[in-house]
Protein backbone atom coordinates (compact mmCIF):
# COMPACT_ATOMS: atom_id res chain seq x y z
CA UNK A 1 0.00 0.00 0.00
CA UNK A 2 1.04 3.30 -1.11
CA UNK A 3 0.17 6.93 1.04
CA UNK A 4 0.26 10.06 -0.43
CA UNK A 5 2.72 10.94 1.78
CA UNK A 6 5.25 8.17 -0.40
CA UNK A 7 3.85 9.63 -3.97
CA UNK A 8 6.66 11.02 -5.36
CA UNK A 9 9.46 9.21 -3.07
CA UNK A 10 11.11 7.00 -6.03
CA UNK A 11 13.27 10.26 -7.07
CA UNK A 12 16.63 10.11 -5.87
CA UNK A 13 17.62 10.10 -2.97
CA UNK A 14 19.63 13.63 -1.78
CA UNK A 15 20.36 12.59 1.36
CA UNK A 16 22.60 9.94 2.97
CA UNK A 17 20.43 8.96 5.50
CA UNK A 18 17.42 7.77 3.83
CA UNK A 19 18.86 4.70 2.25
CA UNK A 20 19.09 3.31 5.60
CA UNK A 21 15.99 4.74 6.31
CA UNK A 22 14.67 2.89 3.81
CA UNK A 23 15.98 -0.11 4.70
CA UNK A 24 13.62 -2.88 5.64
CA UNK A 25 14.53 -3.20 9.34
CA UNK A 26 14.60 0.20 9.84
CA UNK A 27 11.06 0.85 8.91
CA UNK A 28 10.01 -2.30 11.23
CA UNK A 29 11.74 -0.53 13.74
CA UNK A 30 9.84 2.70 13.32
CA UNK A 31 6.21 0.67 12.66
CA UNK A 32 6.95 -0.86 15.88
CA UNK A 33 7.61 2.67 18.04
CA UNK A 34 4.86 4.04 16.43
CA UNK A 35 2.40 1.08 17.27
CA UNK A 36 2.95 1.88 20.78
CA UNK A 37 -0.13 4.94 20.11
CA UNK A 38 -3.15 3.46 20.87
CA UNK A 39 -5.71 6.49 20.34
CA UNK A 40 -5.53 8.54 17.16
CA UNK A 41 -4.79 12.40 17.41
CA UNK A 42 -4.93 15.62 15.69
CA UNK A 43 -1.83 17.69 17.04
CA UNK A 44 1.43 15.80 16.24
CA UNK A 45 4.73 16.91 16.15
CA UNK A 46 7.77 15.25 14.39
CA UNK A 47 11.45 16.28 15.75
CA UNK A 48 14.10 16.13 13.82
CA UNK A 49 12.29 14.80 10.89
CA UNK A 50 14.33 14.29 8.05
CA UNK A 51 12.42 13.41 5.64
CA UNK A 52 9.47 12.80 7.61
CA UNK A 53 9.79 9.03 7.76
CA UNK A 54 8.03 9.13 11.23
CA UNK A 55 5.11 11.06 9.86
CA UNK A 56 4.37 8.23 7.21
CA UNK A 57 4.20 6.05 9.91
CA UNK A 58 1.84 8.19 11.38
CA UNK A 59 -0.01 8.00 8.14
CA UNK A 60 0.14 4.40 7.41
CA UNK A 61 -1.20 3.34 10.82
CA UNK A 62 -4.17 5.80 10.80
CA UNK A 63 -2.89 7.68 14.14
CA UNK A 64 -4.25 11.19 12.51
CA UNK A 65 -7.88 12.27 12.78
CA UNK A 66 -9.35 14.49 9.88
CA UNK A 67 -8.49 17.51 9.71
CA UNK A 68 -4.95 16.80 11.55
CA UNK A 69 -2.30 19.00 12.54
CA UNK A 70 1.68 17.93 12.48
CA UNK A 71 4.51 19.94 12.73
CA UNK A 72 8.14 18.28 11.50
CA UNK A 73 10.69 20.13 12.97
CA UNK A 74 14.66 19.40 11.53
CA UNK A 75 17.98 21.61 11.21
CA UNK A 76 18.45 20.12 7.67
CA UNK A 77 16.78 22.75 5.09
CA UNK A 78 16.87 20.84 2.42
CA UNK A 79 15.85 17.65 4.07
CA UNK A 80 12.87 20.07 4.82
CA UNK A 81 12.24 21.01 1.23
CA UNK A 82 12.53 17.26 0.60
CA UNK A 83 9.56 16.74 3.12
CA UNK A 84 7.24 19.82 2.30
CA UNK A 85 7.97 18.02 -1.27
CA UNK A 86 6.88 14.53 -0.17
CA UNK A 87 3.95 15.50 1.31
CA UNK A 88 2.87 18.43 -0.66
CA UNK A 89 -0.44 16.57 -0.56
CA UNK A 90 -1.07 17.71 2.75
CA UNK A 91 -0.67 21.81 2.05
CA UNK A 92 -1.91 23.44 5.36
CA UNK A 93 -2.09 20.30 7.49
CA UNK A 94 1.89 20.05 7.71
CA UNK A 95 4.57 22.45 8.18
CA UNK A 96 8.24 21.30 8.27
CA UNK A 97 10.57 24.46 10.24
CA UNK A 98 14.05 24.99 10.86
CA UNK A 99 14.65 24.51 14.33
CA UNK A 100 16.95 22.36 16.61
CA UNK A 101 15.55 19.72 19.24
CA UNK A 102 16.34 22.07 21.81
CA UNK A 103 14.50 24.93 20.61
CA UNK A 104 10.91 24.34 19.22
CA UNK A 105 9.04 27.28 18.13
CA UNK A 106 5.87 25.91 19.14
CA UNK A 107 3.71 26.66 22.36
CA UNK A 108 3.38 25.31 25.31
CA UNK A 109 1.18 22.44 25.30
CA UNK A 110 0.07 22.14 21.54
CA UNK A 111 1.11 18.29 20.76
CA UNK A 112 -0.90 15.15 21.47
CA UNK A 113 2.08 13.49 20.04
CA UNK A 114 5.76 13.93 19.98
CA UNK A 115 7.98 11.40 18.06
CA UNK A 116 11.91 11.78 18.90
CA UNK A 117 13.33 9.24 16.12
CA UNK A 118 17.03 8.03 16.33
CA UNK A 119 18.28 11.45 16.62
CA UNK A 120 18.37 12.14 20.32
CA UNK A 121 21.86 10.96 20.49
CA UNK A 122 22.92 13.73 18.49
CA UNK A 123 21.46 16.22 20.63
CA UNK A 124 22.09 18.02 23.72
CA UNK A 125 19.68 14.87 25.12
CA UNK A 126 18.22 16.55 28.38
CA UNK A 127 17.23 19.58 26.98
CA UNK A 128 15.36 18.13 24.31
CA UNK A 129 13.54 16.04 26.42
CA UNK A 130 12.60 19.62 28.57
CA UNK A 131 11.75 20.60 25.05
CA UNK A 132 9.86 17.57 24.37
CA UNK A 133 7.23 17.65 27.24
CA UNK A 134 7.39 21.44 27.13
CA UNK A 135 5.39 21.63 23.72
CA UNK A 136 2.89 18.42 24.91
CA UNK A 137 -0.16 18.87 26.19
CA UNK A 138 -1.65 17.07 29.22
CA UNK A 139 -1.77 13.58 28.01
CA UNK A 140 -0.05 13.63 25.43
CA UNK A 141 2.68 10.70 24.40
CA UNK A 142 6.16 11.06 23.66
CA UNK A 143 8.16 8.57 21.58
CA UNK A 144 11.71 8.44 21.37
CA UNK A 145 14.23 5.51 19.85
CA UNK A 146 17.87 5.37 19.87
CA UNK A 147 20.38 2.89 18.80
CA UNK A 148 22.92 4.12 21.22
CA UNK A 149 21.78 3.48 24.43
CA UNK A 150 25.03 2.28 26.47
CA UNK A 151 24.00 -1.01 27.58
CA UNK A 152 21.85 -2.66 24.70
CA UNK A 153 22.99 -0.93 21.42
CA UNK A 154 25.35 -4.37 20.85
CA UNK A 155 23.14 -7.30 21.69
CA UNK A 156 24.81 -10.63 21.47
CA UNK A 157 28.46 -9.50 22.25
CA UNK A 158 28.43 -7.66 18.67
CA UNK A 159 30.56 -4.87 20.10
CA UNK A 160 33.40 -6.47 18.99
CA UNK A 161 32.43 -6.76 15.49
CA UNK A 162 31.41 -3.25 15.07
CA UNK A 163 34.58 -2.15 16.10
CA UNK A 164 36.56 -4.56 13.83
CA UNK A 165 34.71 -2.78 11.40
CA UNK A 166 36.22 0.93 12.16
CA UNK A 167 39.24 -0.93 13.01
CA UNK A 168 39.05 -2.24 9.43
CA UNK A 169 38.67 1.01 7.90
CA UNK A 170 41.20 2.74 10.01
CA UNK A 171 43.79 0.42 8.62
CA UNK A 172 43.03 0.59 5.00
CA UNK A 173 42.79 4.30 5.75
CA UNK A 174 46.95 4.47 7.18
CA UNK A 175 48.06 1.79 4.13
CA UNK A 176 46.27 3.16 1.38
CA UNK A 177 46.15 6.87 2.05
CA UNK A 178 48.60 7.89 4.21
CA UNK A 179 46.02 8.38 7.24
CA UNK A 180 47.99 8.04 10.39
CA UNK A 181 46.26 10.29 12.83
CA UNK A 182 42.51 9.91 12.71
CA UNK A 183 41.18 10.77 16.31
CA UNK A 184 39.05 8.44 18.06
CA UNK A 185 35.51 7.95 17.27
CA UNK A 186 33.23 10.04 18.89
CA UNK A 187 31.37 8.51 21.48
CA UNK A 188 27.37 8.92 21.07
CA UNK A 189 26.60 5.72 23.71
CA UNK A 190 26.52 8.72 26.88
CA UNK A 191 23.35 7.63 28.05
CA UNK A 192 22.13 4.84 30.16
CA UNK A 193 18.08 3.78 30.15
CA UNK A 194 17.96 4.89 33.71
CA UNK A 195 19.64 8.34 32.30
CA UNK A 196 16.89 8.56 30.10
CA UNK A 197 14.38 8.08 32.35
CA UNK A 198 15.10 10.23 34.83
CA UNK A 199 15.70 12.72 32.30
CA UNK A 200 12.02 12.03 31.24
CA UNK A 201 10.79 12.34 34.81
CA UNK A 202 12.49 15.59 35.36
CA UNK A 203 11.30 17.39 32.25
CA UNK A 204 7.43 16.49 34.25
CA UNK A 205 6.48 13.05 31.90
CA UNK A 206 5.46 9.72 33.55
CA UNK A 207 3.98 6.49 33.02
CA UNK A 208 7.37 5.51 31.26
CA UNK A 209 7.47 2.43 29.33
CA UNK A 210 11.05 1.19 27.91
CA UNK A 211 11.15 -1.39 24.95
CA UNK A 212 14.34 -3.23 23.26
CA UNK A 213 14.35 -4.00 19.78
CA UNK A 214 16.55 -5.94 18.08
CA UNK A 215 17.79 -5.49 14.02
CA UNK A 216 19.66 -8.38 12.08
CA UNK A 217 21.32 -6.76 10.30
CA UNK A 218 22.74 -7.87 6.85
CA UNK A 219 25.48 -6.29 4.53
CA UNK A 220 23.21 -3.66 2.84
CA UNK A 221 21.64 -2.60 5.78
CA UNK A 222 25.44 -2.44 7.39
CA UNK A 223 26.45 -0.63 3.90
CA UNK A 224 23.56 1.57 3.94
CA UNK A 225 24.37 3.05 7.19
CA UNK A 226 27.88 3.09 6.38
CA UNK A 227 26.67 5.62 3.79
CA UNK A 228 25.34 7.70 6.30
CA UNK A 229 26.97 10.94 6.48
CA UNK A 230 27.28 11.46 10.43
CA UNK A 231 27.92 7.71 10.91
CA UNK A 232 31.15 8.57 8.52
CA UNK A 233 31.91 11.55 10.61
CA UNK A 234 31.18 9.53 13.52
CA UNK A 235 33.17 6.72 13.26
CA UNK A 236 36.42 8.33 11.13
CA UNK A 237 36.92 11.94 12.52
CA UNK A 238 38.88 14.31 9.93
CA UNK A 239 38.72 12.04 7.45
CA UNK A 240 37.44 13.63 3.93
CA UNK A 241 33.81 12.26 4.34
CA UNK A 242 33.64 10.12 0.93
CA UNK A 243 36.88 8.70 1.36
CA UNK A 244 35.50 7.36 5.29
CA UNK A 245 32.36 6.53 3.78
CA UNK A 246 34.35 4.21 1.13
CA UNK A 247 36.64 2.96 3.68
CA UNK A 248 33.94 1.85 6.10
CA UNK A 249 31.80 0.11 3.15
CA UNK A 250 34.76 -1.88 2.15
CA UNK A 251 35.22 -2.99 5.65
CA UNK A 252 31.84 -4.33 6.02
CA UNK A 253 32.53 -7.84 3.99
CA UNK A 254 35.71 -8.80 6.24
CA UNK A 255 34.01 -7.86 9.18
CA UNK A 256 31.07 -10.36 8.11
CA UNK A 257 33.41 -13.08 7.63
CA UNK A 258 35.66 -12.49 10.74
CA UNK A 259 32.43 -13.09 12.26
CA UNK A 260 31.45 -15.79 10.17
CA UNK A 261 28.26 -14.52 9.46
CA UNK A 262 25.57 -12.71 7.03
CA UNK A 263 24.35 -10.53 9.37
CA UNK A 264 24.86 -9.12 12.82
CA UNK A 265 22.80 -7.59 15.32
CA UNK A 266 22.04 -3.69 16.33
CA UNK A 267 20.01 -2.89 19.16
CA UNK A 268 17.17 -0.24 19.70
CA UNK A 269 16.05 1.26 22.77
CA UNK A 270 12.51 2.69 22.66
CA UNK A 271 11.10 4.63 25.33
CA UNK A 272 6.96 5.68 25.66
CA UNK A 273 6.18 8.47 28.23
CA UNK A 274 3.12 10.37 28.64
CA UNK A 275 2.18 13.89 30.22
CA UNK A 276 0.12 14.00 32.75
CA UNK A 277 -1.82 16.23 35.15
CA UNK A 278 0.00 17.13 38.57
CA UNK A 279 -2.26 15.11 41.30
CA UNK A 280 -3.98 17.86 43.09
Amino acid sequence: MTTRAEQGQGAKQPHSYEEFTRRPFYIGINRETIRLVKKPVKYAVDIATGTGAMITQMLEQGLLIRDFQVRGYDIDESALKAAKSAFRNFDGQMLFINAPAENIPLKNGWAQLVTFANAIHLTDAPAATRESARIMDYGATLLINTAYETTHAYPEKSAHSWGILTALARKAARENHGLNDIPNPVPLRQYSVDDYVNMLVSAGLSDIEVYFHTAQMDKEDVKAICRYDEFARIALPDVELDLAKDLLVGAVEPMLERRKSDTIPRGWTIFKARKLPKAT
